[in-house]
């Protein structure tokens, strides 16, 4: 009779054991459902799928961007104050990053809005679209244009960005002019906004 009532004993005992180790298991299972890392990383919203980011610095003059890793980057040495350029793949949308010394006592705002009123003497089927006062990701001020220029035949869609680097006389301007016909710039409306999101520019 004892031997009996042991046994029954050691069954319920195994049986609640058992109970205990599957909830457990389905406490650990559901804790790996909660808290497993996805293993896809985050597309980038402004990118084409399929593609990735490559950085561009320049430690000497001190700024940086980042760019598609399917545009071209381009040292363009035979034009005047120009020290980079970001080329689309067809190569219908380009980035000017333009150097310059401004004039003693200007600030970045007037020598934007002089430089987009000179290429409008040059180039009078060019709009000024809207002409603003903005701040870079890392807090550099900057003036900032929208533009577009209509010609008989074509229609051509661009931004203009100056930033001053430096104190006194020390001062440089970077001027950046992103342009490309209207329908092609804005196929490539991303990758554009990506690259003046990535902007910095070092302190002098």
């Amino acid at each position: 009779m004892q031997l009996s009532l042991g046994r029954s004993q050691t069954h319920r005992w195994l049986a609640a054991f058992a109970v205990l180790l599957i909830m457990l298991v389905a406490a650990t299972v559901m804790s790996g459902c909660f808290f497993q890392e996805d293993p896809t990383p985050t597309p980038n919203p402004f990118l084409i799928p399929g593609t990735s980011e490559l950085e561009y610095r320049d430690d000497e003059l001190g700024f940086s961007f980042r760019y598609q890793d399917d545009w071209l980057i381009s040292d363009p040495e035979d034009t005047e104050g120009i020290v980079v350029s970001l080329v689309s793949p067809e190569r219908t949308v380009t980035v000017d990053i333009e150097r310059d010394l401004p004039p003693p006592q200007i600030d970045f705002i007037s020598y934007g809005s002089a430089r987009m009123r000179f290429f409008q003497q040059l180039q009078p089927s060019l709009e000024i679209v809207e002409e603003t006062e903005t701040t870079l990701t890392d807090g550099t001020p900057a003036y900032h244009a929208n533009w577009v220029s209509r010609a008989v035949d074509a229609e051509t869609t661009g931004e203009t960005l100056v930033v001053f680097r430096g104190e006194g006389d020390a001062r440089e301007a970077f001027m950046i002019v992103s342009s490309g016909p209207s329908s092609m710039y804005s196929a490539w409306t991303g990758p554009i906004l990506f690259f003046y999101e990535t902007i910095t520019i070092d302190p002098a």
